[in-house]
């Protein structure tokens, strides 16, 4: 048995896309440090990051993005002072996994303008199932990212393995999901499917 859900709201594209109006082009090197300004040295704004081509920006507060295994490894080389070990720690037994991202492009728009998500709900799946049969139960969501790309999420052992399959098996697995979730046989194969 299976359900669709569908969400009608862009909301992280609204966020983002609004961000990088207002962003000049000229932000886009990676950071390689914060320093924070000690609170009573308030002559100059509160933080520092100094990005990777040398160039350094100065902000009064920012908000850091990291994903969880980046800033497991760099967080002693990538703030100045270090983070409080309170946060070390709660960060530390923080686990994510591994989680992967499917884009898949497709020449034409197929999906309803109203969706912009599809949620896959499986029935409950078998461990003692061999991984090559189940691995795309694990295959949670694919949001609308524009009219010809969607981007489908998927996490675990399921995502280790799948990081072993061709791009053109991933596509055909994505499409027969699509196809059942969306009660549409006529889903058409991405142009292109890259992890």
């Amino acid at each position: 048995m299976y359900y669709v859900h569908c969400t009608y709201a862009y909301m992280f594209q609204y966020i983002i896309s609004n961000f990088r109006d207002i962003l000049p082009s000229e932000m886009s090197s990676r950071a390689t440090s914060v320093c924070c300004t000690p609170m009573h040295a308030k002559n100059h704004p509160n933080v520092m990051v100094e990005c990777e081509d040398g160039t350094k920006y100065y902000a009064d507060h920012i908000i850091c993005t990291v994903p969880l295994g980046v800033l497991k490894a760099n967080h002693s080389t990538l703030f100045e002072p270090a983070l409080p070990d309170s946060k070390i720690k709660a960060m530390d037994k923080l686990t994510f996994g591994t989680v992967n991202k499917i884009f898949l492009y497709y020449e034409k728009p197929f999906l309803s303008p109203d969706i912009s998500e599809v949620i896959t709900l499986w029935s409950e799946v078998s461990e003692n199932l061999p991984m090559e049969d189940r691995w795309y139960r694990k295959i949670y969501s694919f949001t609308k990212l524009s009219e010809t790309l969607l981007l489908g999420w998927i996490s675990g052992d399921e995502a280790r393995y799948m990081e072993n399959l061709n791009m053109t098996t991933i596509g055909d697995v994505c499409t027969n999901i699509l196809r059942q979730f969306l009660n549409d046989p006529l889903v058409p194969k991405p142009k292109h499917c890259v992890l």
